[in-house]
């Protein structure tokens, strides 16, 4: 694993779980670590605790990823304050067990897991290319379950279901992540990947998935040294458009790799978040 001195990581979902596992080991290798996220208050307290291993302070920055005028606030500072940026993390994500909507009116899994990696990403772009970035996503092996529902994104129609939004938020972000790459060419790198199975406040709405211990399970710690080894390892720098389930390579679900659906939904969502001001 390549040391990160000099590095600048955007990070999303920061403040628990894998999020700060990751912070932490970002911070270890000399990363400049942007901590993005709503609570500044844990995001605080974190950048204080990561800045006696931190060879560069961390910064943190305001980012609610159920507001595309936050997204973009963000994008905006970035643009403006950061002259280069090597790592964007897409960490962040819900799983709720009821429908519940983003400011713009979103599905709140479909909004937050997939429409605003999408628009930050988008208004970085420039920056991301410039500086020959890497995107990470961090997608889940339950995108294998899911089902884009083109005609119903927003599981308005009939009982909504948290598990098949979840699933379909996740099946969007793996195409994202290979789409993003197709159509970067070698200006930047863009992999997915499913971390581990792990407990964190993602699933504190179904509290009955842990009364016997999934297969499988891992630790935070273990999750994110897999995220950091997509961020981090000069090996993987020379490879684009992968998906990884830990720390191995796998081919991602079929439905993720229809080239006619990855740019289905990459026109889809550049029309749905364009017209939200």
């Amino acid at each position: 694993m390549a040391a990160l001195d000099g590095k600048t990581i955007l990070l999303t979902g920061a403040t628990g779980g894998i999020g700060a596992e990751l912070a932490r080991g970002l911070a270890g290798a000399g990363a400049r670590v942007v901590l993005a996220c709503r609570d500044l208050e844990r995001g605080a307290a974190l950048a204080r605790g990561l800045g006696a291993r931190a060879s560069a302070a961390p910064l943190v920055r305001s980012l609610d990823l159920a507001s595309l005028a936050s997204v973009r606030e963000l994008a905006r500072w970035a643009q403006g304050e950061l002259p280069r940026l090597d790592v964007l993390i897409h960490n962040a994500a819900v799983w709720p067990r009821q429908r519940r909507l983003t400011a713009e009116g979103f599905e709140l899994a479909f909004g937050v897991n997939h429409l605003a990696p999408f628009a930050l990403t988008a208004e970085l772009l420039p920056l991301l290319r410039q500086s020959r970035a890497r995107v990470v996503t961090v997608s889940s092996g339950m995108h294998a379950r899911g089902k884009l529902a083109w005609d119903d994104l927003m599981q308005a129609q009939g009982g909504f279901n948290g598990t098949r939004a979840y699933q379909q938020s996740k099946l969007a972000s793996v195409m994202f992540a290979l789409t993003l790459a197709r159509r970067s060419g070698t200006a930047l790198v863009s992999h997915a990947l499913h971390p581990g199975v792990v407990r964190t406040a993602l699933t504190r709405e179904y509290p009955e998935l842990w009364k016997i211990a999934p297969p499988g399970q891992t630790t935070a710690a273990l999750a994110a040294a897999n995220v950091l080894r997509l961020a981090a390892d000069p090996a993987l720098a020379r490879t684009t458009g992968r998906y990884f389930n830990g720390d191995r390579e796998q081919a991602p679900a079929k439905a993720a790799l229809v080239a006619a659906d990855q740019d289905r939904l990459w026109n889809l969502s550049e029309q749905l978040v364009a017209e939200k001001p």
